[in-house]
């Protein structure tokens, strides 16, 4: 149910032509501590409006959760879409899909490794 949630908040930016750029579970928040508590994205600071014919080209957002395409300066909405599918990684197995020491190392695992789903965590 949460990811559902995470979708809809994230789809219902894309349809304002909002790109995030910086999707990661810290920017997610519940309304309450109810069990039905309605989740909200939070920090839209690095955020930028889109039109469907424009590319953005910054590099930005949490190394882990980088887009490929923003690594390769050629961007829309389909960089909040790669950070879903981290956070979903990390939902599923409890740990992320890239790993490296360094911002750069991170960069570099996000552009030439496939994440793995034979190997632990995985079961």
């Amino acid at each position: 149910a949460v990811l559902i949630q995470i979708l809809n908040v994230v789809a219902f930016c894309h349809l304002q032509g909002v790109v995030h750029r910086d999707l990661k579970p810290e920017n997610f928040l519940y309304t309450s501590k109810e069990e039905n508590s309605q989740l909200k994205v939070i920090d839209f600071g690095l955020s930028d409006f889109v039109r469907p014919d424009e590319r953005l080209n910054d590099i930005v957002g949490s190394a882990y959760y980088v887009a490929p395409e923003v690594l390769h300066r050629s961007y829309t909405t389909e960089a909040d879409v790669w950070s879903l599918g981290v956070i979903a990684y990390i939902l599923l197995c409890g740990s992320r899909p890239f790993w490296a020491r360094t911002e750069s190392g991170i960069f570099r695992a996000v552009l030439k490794a496939d994440p793995s789903f034979d190997e632990p965590p995985w079961p």
